[in-house]
């Protein structure tokens, strides 16, 4: 190493310091590699005795140095091979609530986990999680060089089967799909929504640890349907500081008399993340458990227009047959059925569910 590489060495660090960036390893090489050139140019590996091309050379080197820091900070970013986040996330949550993709109540009670897996050749990192008492909110950023160039929101399912507890309770009450965006050709962000089997916890627990063992992720392009079959096993605790909700239940006990028989409003959970209402109705007596005929379609959930007091839509969201905490389903003559909605405003009087044959007023006061 010759003498001036000292004063450059150490302006260099200076404009790195000032640039607040992590410099990968490869960096400093091309750094070096390009000194090397520079010097093999001169036809030696001195530096040259007159102090003019001294000044000259350390000045050029300097623009060169300042060239390549600013080419990491745009190249990192889009380059894996330089780059460690692409693109960087630091709140899944927060990137999709941005991109109008999910809500922003899930900022409020998140915590940041981080945790990365790899499993035949996809990287899942589960980035934080959120949980209300009725539903477990998690935010992943999954990478595989293979990955559909045109996954569509909502197309994408993270294994229906995997073990997923709370307290080591069942959680998953049904197919986990994803909500998401596909960033560039190898990293997709989403948000998957796990409900627990019984609809909420009685009572919330001061801190709560969980496990989801995935074994299956399934992407969807179009109607071609790529299954990736791997382990990604996570364990993490969501710390009392989050688990504090407002989380509230109502049993109103309004009867619908229907021609296929009784409707029952039974109970209504208000949650941050959602509206859950639990209702006992007939099935089909031709294609029964809750699939309906033409004729009955009315008795179909996600037909239903639902509003607040104040006009505002409830989007339905997900529904599901109610289990004991055993993981059976709870028969009797009709099966229970928990359909969720959107959140509502904590100051509305009273929700409206609205069919083709029929209309009730469910109170929240």
């Amino acid at each position: 190493m010759y003498p001036m590489n000292r004063k450059f060495d150490r302006q260099i660090r200076d404009l790195l310091q000032k640039s607040n960036i992590e410099v990968p390893e490869n960096f400093h090489k091309r750094i070096e590699n390009t000194l090397n050139m520079i010097k093999e140019r001169k036809g030696d590996n001195k530096v040259p005795k007159n102090n003019n091309s001294k000044k000259i050379t350390l000045g050029a080197l300097l623009k060169v140095a300042s060239l390549l820091i600013v080419a990491i900070l745009t190249v990192g970013i889009i380059d894996p091979a330089i780059g460690k986040n692409i693109p960087i996330i630091n709140s899944v949550f927060e990137y999709l609530s941005n991109k109008g993709i999910e809500k922003a109540e899930y900022q409020k009670y998140a915590v940041g986990i981080g945790a990365s897996q790899i499993s035949k050749g996809v990287e899942v990192t589960l980035n934080e999680a959120a949980f209300d008492g009725s539903r477990l909110v998690v935010g992943y950023i999954i990478k595989d060089n293979h990955l559909p160039k045109k996954i569509e929101k909502d197309k994408i399912f993270v294994d229906s089967s995997a073990e997923t507890t709370i307290n080591n309770e069942n959680l998953s009450a049904g197919s986990n799909t994803v909500s998401g965006i596909l960033t560039n050709d190898n990293t997709f962000i989403a948000s998957a929504k796990y409900e627990l089997v019984r609809g909420y916890l009685d009572k919330i627990p001061s801190s709560i640890d969980v496990k989801i063992n995935i074994r299956e992720i399934t992407f969807y392009e179009g109607t071609n349907r790529h299954t990736i079959k791997g382990n990604w096993n996570f364990n993490f605790t969501i710390p009392a500081s989050k688990t504090k909700v407002d989380l509230k239940i109502l049993e109103p006990k309004i009867v619908i008399n229907d021609k296929l028989g009784e409707i029952k409003f039974n109970k209504i959970i208000l949650s941050p993340f959602s509206t859950s209402i639990e209702i006992e109705a007939p099935q089909d007596p031709v294609v029964g458990w809750y699939e309906y005929t033409d004729e009955y379609q009315y008795m179909q959930p996600s037909l239903w227009t639902v509003t607040d007091d104040k006009g505002n839509i409830l989007k339905w969201e997900a529904e599901y047959n109610l289990f004991d905490i055993n993981g059976k389903v709870k028969k009797d003559k009709a099966y229970p059925r928990l359909i969720k909605f959107s959140p509502v405003s904590p100051d509305i009087a009273y929700i409206n569910i609205k069919s083709s044959k029929f209309e009730v007023k469910l109170p929240v006061k």
